[in-house]
């Protein structure tokens, strides 16, 4: 996977993720019911809502994921962070930012799930969700 650059912003997104005081933090069943209904509405195998740090990215929430934690490097989020709108992979296996992520290519081999359709919505941590 091409590594995502590192925001301009970089030093200040983190700033406010930490004074979230959300990462490292237990499940919270409001979270879960949002991924279980995501993944549930989309027809999708996994559904994560993540939090992207220094060095990782952390789920905060997950459905059909069973590590609380990827490198950054080979994370989708880590460019979603980049953009101001919905970010959309419509096929990862053809994407040149993720077609050679460790996670796509886990996908690929696996026959009960498929490299298709991965959305990564990004919310802004400085600003507040509608």
């Amino acid at each position: 996977m091409m590594n995502a650059p590192i925001p301009d912003n970089e030093a200040d997104r983190l700033q406010v993720l930490r004074e979230l005081l959300i990462l490292d933090t237990p499940p919270e069943e409001r979270f879960d019911r949002i991924v279980e209904f995501a993944a549930e509405e989309f027809g999708v195998p996994i559904a994560l809502i993540s939090l992207v740090d220094d060095n990782r990215q952390w789920f905060k929430a997950r459905f059909g994921l069973a590590v609380c934690e990827t490198d950054r490097k080979s994370s989708f989020c880590g460019h979603a962070i980049h953009v101001s709108e919905v970010m959309v992979v419509e096929d990862a296996t053809q994407d040149p930012a993720s077609r050679t992520t460790p996670w796509c290519w886990a996908i690929r081999r696996s026959a009960s799930m498929r490299a298709r359709r991965w959305r990564c919505v990004r919310a802004c941590a400085s600003a507040p969700c509608a």
